[in-house]
């Protein structure tokens, strides 16, 4: 693993804080990325 991934996934561990998993090894980490991102599009477009 890189280490830019390794910060990436570090960052979203500490936006992602209802998760019990460690980002870092987690095999779910693109589906919760995914997901994360859509909830924060969603949140800026109802302002």
């Amino acid at each position: 693993m890189k280490m830019r991934e390794v910060a990436e996934r570090f960052r979203h561990m500490l936006k992602v804080k209802d998760c019990r998993h460690l980002c870092l090894t987690c095999e779910y980490y693109e589906i919760c990325k995914r997901e994360v991102n859509a909830d924060e599009y969603e949140i800026r477009n109802e302002k």
